[in-house]
């Protein structure tokens, strides 16, 4: 669908980018994302994303505002308490008209991710997510003295069964537990032994490629 004049007049600088043109625009218009985090380091990147026109933003965060959280400047001291979630998609909401911004819920289908929590683990956790369902997806790990930007996975051409994607949602979240990573290896590290032999190796010697091999 074409772009409005009300659309038109917001993105106007941004259309006349050399690549971007209203084709572009239109293309962040149809963008679903996924923001997994809502805290300091990622209201800058869900306002910025309002103002480039993403169509649909789903923020994936549980947890409520703190007061510290005034240092993303999305967030004011009457919001402290409130879930974080809802907050921003509020702001969302009235920095631009033009977007939909709501909590992420059960059965949201996003196009990319972009995962801004607070802790590494559960930025590994829906990175992982991210990339077995062939997701788009960019990490901003950011720490005291800084942080880093990964991008990851690229578009996946044929979606995953649903019951996989269940299965990788499911896994995903017990990941996100305090001791998901140790369970995570652990099954791995099953299945790796429950695998058929390789080419080249006899049935009932598989070993970890980490241990040594006894000596004949």
């Amino acid at each position: 669908m074409a772009l409005s004049e009300g659309e038109i007049g917001r993105y106007a600088r941004q259309l006349l980018l050399p690549g971007m043109g209203e084709e572009g625009q239109e293309r962040l218009r149809a963008a679903r994302v996924r923001v997994a985090g809502g805290g300091p380091a990622a209201a800058p990147a869900l306002l910025y994303l309002a103002a480039a026109g993403v169509g649909t933003i789903w923020i994936d965060d549980p947890d409520a505002v703190a007061a510290g959280d005034g240092a993303g400047f999305m967030f004011g001291p009457a919001e402290v308490g409130r879930s974080r979630a809802v907050a921003a998609a509020e702001a969302i909401r009235a920095a631009s008209g033009l977007v939909q911004a709501d909590v992420l819920r059960p059965g949201a289908r996003p196009t990319h991710v972009l995962v801004v929590a607070g802790t590494s683990e559960v930025s590994r956790a829906v990175a992982e997510e991210a990339r077995l369902l062939g997701l788009p997806h960019v990490v901003a790990d950011v720490d005291g003295q800084g942080g880093a930007v990964t991008p990851g996975a690229e578009e996946r051409t044929t979606p995953l069964p649903r019951r996989v994607a269940a299965t990788t949602r499911a896994a995903a979240a017990r990941a996100r537990g305090p001791r998901g990573w140790v369970r995570r290896a652990r099954s791995e590290r099953r299945a790796w032994f429950r695998a058929p032999p390789r080419s080249g190796h006899p049935a009932g010697l598989h070993r970890s490629p980490l241990r040594p091999r006894p000596r004949p």
